[in-house]
């Protein structure tokens, strides 16, 4: 054999020495026909990944495409803040200490309206510790609004309440007349939620902005139900 040559048999008999008969590299190098250096091509086959690391993996993925997609909007049309749950009261909607985004320039081009989940400033009345609150608005300024046996209603007509599980019951209470450019507030959780049966309708001047998405946990990312309807 000239100097400097490789003995490709030699190479083959490594390979299929009793001591290297139980590696798996050396029966996948057999088995994909590599034979001792006669091509430089050969590439251990990729483990497959898991289904629960792919799913991870795209969890991730989807968190930081959203967040992503947040700071686009806010640094191109508005200003976004994220907002942190403090209570039961919107539950199942969003959970004690979920995170969700706030578009707080909302209600500097837009009116409020029916069924937006919106974050405001505590009113005075309010017997509750924090600054702020999160609720969903039922009824607008010159509007009407009770609930009789069970069933919210606005101006006499039963308000679409999907949002709302249908296990929630809501106390009757009213009729309550709702001043101009004030919104009525009720959390999704009624029977946990300190809200406009109990400090009256809100002035539209307390309202921060409208929820946009719930950004945590990464695992329900996703809209607020009716929280952009019109």
């Amino acid at each position: 054999m000239a100097a400097g040559a490789v003995d490709t048999t030699d190479m083959t008999a490594v390979l299929e020495a009793p001591a290297l008969q139980n590696d798996p590299r050396s029966r996948l190098a057999t088995e994909a026909g590599w034979n001792g250096f006669e091509t430089d091509e050969f590439r251990f086959p990729e483990q497959p990944q898991s289904g629960k690391t792919l799913a991870r993996r795209s969890v991730e993925l989807g968190g930081l495409a959203v967040l992503l997609l947040l700071v686009s909007l806010g640094l191109k049309s508005f200003v976004v803040d994220t907002f942190r749950v403090p209570s039961e009261s919107m539950s199942p909607t969003v959970q004690v200490g979920e995170r969700f985004a706030v578009n707080r320039l909302a209600y500097r081009f837009d009116a409020p309206a029916h069924r937006e989940v919106v974050v405001f400033e505590r009113p005075a009345s309010a017997p509750v510790a924090d600054d702020l609150l999160v609720k969903r608005i039922v009824a607008l300024g010159g509007e009407v609004v009770e609930a009789r046996d069970g069933t919210l209603l606005v101006n006499g007509i039963a308000v679409d309440e999907s949002e709302v599980p249908p296990t929630v019951t809501t106390e009757d209470f009213g009729p309550v007349s709702v001043p101009l450019e004030h919104v009525f507030l009720l959390g999704d959780n009624r029977g946990a939620s300190i809200d406009s049966r109990t400090f009256g309708p809100v002035p539209e001047s307390l309202l921060v902005g409208r929820a946009l998405i719930r950004i945590w946990p990464l695992d329900r990312v996703g809209g607020l139900g009716a929280s952009q309807a019109d």
